[in-house]
This record gives structure tokens, C-alpha cells and sequence, in this order.
């Protein structure tokens, strides 16, 4: 791959007023409030704050760490649904470990430092910062030997959240996905995204960003990849001869889930019909896709996948990311 495994994917590149900053931090909320509070008390004012709230015998939390929280000051007794514990606090009251609790000192300390603190800190980063990167990699151990240096790099463009692709229905059932790129890959009826023969290459383009000068290619891949689909096209009759077959009906779809990395089954693409038109020969094939690109596959099967065909320029050794290059320091 030439990266030897030390390399980045930009999944995002743009405007950070795309996070929803609901639930991220409240002004409500407030951890001194729970201070010498018996532990009777403490979901009514979760409850106050947003962060809880039971009906019945079943209590949401509004906070991924409230809940992991809650059981290590307030565990629930042995033999006890939670559901029944939290939502009845005082029904259990004798079981209650108080020791844990104290005069809920504790409890806020943790509170302030894992849920209110960081929320507030990510807020103020989020206002402060209008542009937004989003890197995402896996390294073994044994790769890491160079140190990651993120710099800031103004002549790249933004990288899109979502990325679309039209799926087009033939008289035969089968479709042909265009990808952004106006890549074309042709799936019988029935089939799941095709397992091309060969090993398709998971990256078009890797390239290094040096602190100073222009990127560094390492390795390009487009030829190979257009080769590989175009065989594969050709083996199932694509593109059609001009004046032959037709299409039914075309769909603009979007994965279920950005980005997928693997396939997932039991995902339906989300899609909506647009007007279709007559097949006018191949789709033109442009070689300056540079985002990673991810088509949801399968039509009736119902399965999203990774689609390295497309020619996804997945951004190796900091290659594209976007305002924040990378590129490595032994």
C-alpha cells in the first residue's frame, strides 16, 4: 500500500455547524446541585436537568455516560430490575448501598468532570472553529513507529458528509449504479454489490503531504480500477449496445449509514424516484474522484457496502484531509 498501515481517511471536511449540538451540553445542567442531596433525590433532579427521566418502570438517559454513571454511584441491588430500582428509589431504599453515595460529593465531581465539563469544552470548540475535520484510520501496534503532524493546508477541498449515488433499473431487473464519479457498476437482479475477481484495490490515490512543497504520490491506482470495472461491466453486456435495452425507473440513493466501512445486511438504501431517460451510450469516466465514495448495493437484498471499485481516492498518509493534512516524523 506504501502507507505500511500509518495513513488517514478524510470522512469529513467542512462547516462544524453540521453537529447537532442538542445533547452535547445543557445550561441546566448543574453537578453542585447534587451536593449533600440524600441519593433518594438524585433522579428526581436528573430528571430536572434534562439528563433522566422514568415513566412507569423504565428510565431513559439523555447522555451516553449518564447511565454508566448512575450505576457506579447508585448500583442497583442484587436481584433488582433497574428499571424497577431507578424508577422507585425509595421502594428500595434498605438496599441501597449509602457508603457509595455519601453526601454526593463524589457523584458531582464525576458528574462535572465526564458529562458537564466536556460538553461545555466541546460546544466552546464547536463555536469557535467554523471549519470541521474528520480523520479516521486503524494502525496496529506494531505500525506505530512515526509520529502523526497535523498542519493546516488551505488548497484542499471540502469532503462532503454524504455522498450519492443513482441506481438505475433495466427492463431486465438488473441495475446499473453511477457512482458520483460517473463511474459506472453494472448488478444483476437479486445480486449483492459484485465481489470483483482479482483483489480490487481499497485505494485510488495515496499521496503524502509534506510540511512544505506539493503532495507526494505514492501510489495511483485509477487505471487498475478502471480496467478491473470495466471488465466486469463487459462480462454482464455493459454498457448496452446504443438503441438496445431500456431502463424502468431511476433512483438517487444515499447509504442508510456514513460512512460504511463494511457490509452490513438488513439495510435498505434510502432512496427517491426521479424522472429516467434513455440510455445514451457509457457514462463518461472521470479520473479526478478524490473522496472516499460509498454506494449502498444489492437492490432487493438489502445490502450497504463499501464500494473500493468506485474509486474511492481514500486519503492515505494525509492525502486530501482536508484543512488538517498529516504526514508523519520518525
Amino acid at each position: 500500500f506504501m502507507a505500511d498501515g500509518r495513513a488517514f481517511v478524510t470522512e469529513y471536511a467542512g462547516g462544524s455547524d453540521v453537529v447537532n449540538q442538542a445533547g452535547l451540553w445543557s445550561s441546566s445542567w448543574d453537578a453542585s446541585a447534587f451536593v449533600g442531596k440524600p441519593v433518594l433525590e438524585v433522579m428526581k433532579i436528573l430528571e430536572q436537568q434534562g439528563l433522566a427521566t422514568c415513566y412507569g418502570r423504565a428510565c431513559s438517559f439523555f447522555h451516553l455516560l449518564m447511565q454508566p454513571l448512575l450505576r457506579e454511584f447508585v448500583p442497583v441491588p442484587d436481584g433488582v430490575a433497574e428499571g424497577d430500582f431507578y424508577s422507585c428509589l425509595e421502594c428500595y431504599e434498605p438496599l441501597i448501598d449509602a457508603k457509595l453515595w455519601d453526601d454526593g460529593q463524589a457523584f458531582a465531581a464525576a458528574l462535572d468532570e465526564r458529562i458537564v465539563a466536556p460538553g461545555a469544552h466541546a460546544r466552546d470548540l464547536l463555536d469557535a472553529w467554523p471549519y470541521l475535520s474528520r480523520l479516521y484510520t486503524l494502525i496496529s501496534p506494531a505500525e506505530m513507529t512515526d509520529d502523526p503532524i497535523f498542519h493546516v493546508l488551505d488548497t484542499l477541498p471540502d469532503v462532503a458528509r454524504q455522498q450519492t449515488a443513482t441506481r438505475t433499473r433495466l427492463c431486465s431487473d438488473d441495475f446499473v449504479w453511477t457512482l458520483p464519479d460517473g463511474r459506472e457498476v453494472y448488478v444483476p437482479a437479486g445480486d449483492p454489490w459484485p465481489e470483483f475477481p482479482g483483489e480490487m484495490p481499497w485505494a485510488e490515490d495515496i499521496e503524502e503531504m509534506p510540511l512544505v512543497g506539493a503532495p507526494l504520490p505514492l501510489v495511483d491506482n485509477t487505471e487498475v480500477i478502471d480496467v478491473m470495472l470495466a471488465d466486469w461491466n463487459a462480462a454482464h453486456g455493459w454498457p448496452a449496445t446504443p438503441g438496445t435495452g431500456c431502463w424502468r425507473a431511476r433512483s438517487r440513493c444515499r447509504p442508510p449509514a456514513w460512512p460504511a466501512r463494511r457490509p452490513r445486511r438488513g439495510l435498505r438504501p434510502a432512496c427517491r424516484a426521479v424522472t429516467a431517460a434513455p440510455a445514451k451510450g457509457r457514462a463518461g469516466w472521470r479520473d479526478t474522484a478524490r473522496d472516499a465514495i460509498i454506494a449502498a448495493a444489492g437492490g432487493d437484498t438489502g445490502v450497504a457496502s463499501t464500494v473500493p471499485a468506485a474509486g474511492a481516492r481514500h486519503d492515505q498518509d494525509g492525502r486530501r484531509s482536508n484543512r488538517w493534512s498529516t504526514s508523519f516524523n520518525s
